[in-house]
């Protein structure tokens, strides 16, 4: 024998004291299927009846009006929820599993089977919880990798060349002809030794040399005082009476580089490519 079991706390429910809302109720608990079934061509599954407005009113003794208010109330309650077809409506008894209506094999049956499904959808949502950490742990390992294979490319890169110290503590040259330059310390020294006029000379036959041969020096300076200063020397020689003075600031040597020649660094002074001329510092 079948039985029904009403909520606990249906005392407690809004529409409780309406007679009409709590007769309807009463009515769709009773009539609702307590497992799956076909009614005709449709079919119901378990907590639902298919009935009508009008079939509803006239089971329970009230207007059609009063039975359509009814369901509103049950619906806006969360009781039902109402499924319309084109002959009458599907009535769904939303709290049906909770209180169920069934005998009590029936129940039983009925319990076993929503621990199975129950089951059935854990498995499931386990299955995917694992692949989306499997594929999270995936995504990590592949995120180390690049930033492995980064540090290593970087570590292969070759290194900056060190900053050369000498260079950068070296006097800045600025340019006394197209070709020549030097420092304004080197150009004072030759204005000191040769005054003005005789720097500038002197100047002069380098960057003409250097402009015609296309050859370039590691100093201008040092292949001035090298071979220019003895260039310059022998215009002069030429230029006044071998009774004259020497030029202003020349030596008795002859040449007023030899001593400041003297101080420079024998190995860097052979370096220079004199044209026509050796770099022996003898008197002349």
């Amino acid at each position: 024998m079948g039985f029904i079991k009403l909520p606990d706390n249906l005392n407690e429910w809004a529409w409780y004291n309406d007679n009409v809302a709590l007769l309807v109720y009463i009515r769709l608990r009773l009539a609702a299927k307590y497992k799956a079934a076909d009614v005709g061509s449709v079919h119901l599954e378990r907590g639902q009846v298919l009935t009508s407005v009008s079939e509803l009113a006239r089971k329970c003794g009230v207007t059609i009006r009063q039975a359509r208010t009814a369901l509103e109330r049950l619906k806006s309650t969360n009781k039902i929820a109402i499924n319309s077809t084109p002959q009458n409506s599907i009535i769904t008894l939303l709290d049906y599993d909770c209180e169920g209506a069934c005998d009590k094999q029936n129940d039983k049956q009925t319990t076993n089977q929503r621990q199975a499904e129950c089951q059935t959808n854990v498995k499931p949502t386990t299955n995917q919880r694992q692949t989306n950490d499997t594929a999270s742990l995936l995504k990590t390992d592949r995120q180390i990798s690049r930033q492995a294979e980064s540090i290593h490319a970087r570590a292969r890169e070759p290194a900056e060349p060190p900053v050369d110290v000498k260079k950068k503590n070296e006097p800045e040259k600025r340019k006394f002809a197209e070709f020549v330059s030097m420092t304004n310390d080197e150009y004072s020294s030759l204005v000191t030794k040769l005054g003005e006029q005789g720097a500038k000379r002197c100047i002069e036959i380098l960057d003409n040399y250097k402009g015609q041969s296309g050859k370039t020096y590691k100093c201008d300076y040092r292949a001035i005082l090298n071979w220019v200063v003895s260039r310059y020397e022998e215009e002069q020689t030429k230029c006044r009476p071998s009774s004259q003075s020497k030029p202003q600031g020349a030596s008795n040597s002859g040449n007023p580089f030899t001593d400041l020649l003297r101080e420079l660094d024998e190995q860097e002074a052979k370096e220079i490519d004199v044209p026509g001329y050796s770099t022996d510092y003898g008197n002349s």
